[in-house]
């Protein structure tokens, strides 16, 4: 870290509350440029984005987390129709496909503030991460059965 981007973080946080792009906690007055809170170090944070990581990182983290349910409902009922056409291939396929995604669901929810972290270094950062479309696509994708899927079993369930 150069001295001037060390000047320009103390002095901003002199001034302004800033939440750590890891655990929210407030920065302000900070001593040094580690949170004292997780230990994280945001020396290498422009000023500019200190203030909007955890924010950003905190949606993506919902959109995929709204993912993550999207394909755990609609996945099973895909991996049941395919099991009950008895076609064996596409039931083994299926069953992977949904195994696959839910790691990568897990995966890019566990890494979304250190890619923040990481993306935010990069003077063209706008606060979103690969991960966050991918996340925000299979919300548009299966969104709609999983509405259907959920309709459904409650007017079974109802009815």
């Amino acid at each position: 870290m150069n001295k001037d981007h060390a000047q320009q973080q103390t002095e901003y946080l002199r001034d302004n509350d800033a939440p750590c792009p890891r655990c929210a906690y407030n920065l302000r007055n900070s001593p040094s440029h580690r949170c004292p809170e997780c230990g994280l170090d945001f020396s290498q944070i422009p000023v500019t984005h200190l203030q909007s990581i955890y924010t950003d990182a905190k949606l993506e983290r919902r959109l995929t987390r709204i993912a993550l349910v999207c394909i755990l409902i609609v996945g099973p009922v895909a991996c049941v129709l395919a099991y009950a056409a008895s076609i064996r291939p596409v039931t083994l396929m299926t069953i992977a496909g949904f195994v696959t995604a839910v790691a990568c669901a897990l995966y890019a929810d566990r890494t979304t503030t250190l890619r923040h972290i990481r993306a935010s270094s990069k003077s063209l950062y706008d606060g979103t991460t690969g991960y966050g479309t991918l996340a925000l696509l299979i919300v548009a994708i299966m969104g709609f059965p999983t509405v259907l899927i959920v309709v459904k079993l409650l007017h079974e369930f109802a009815g």
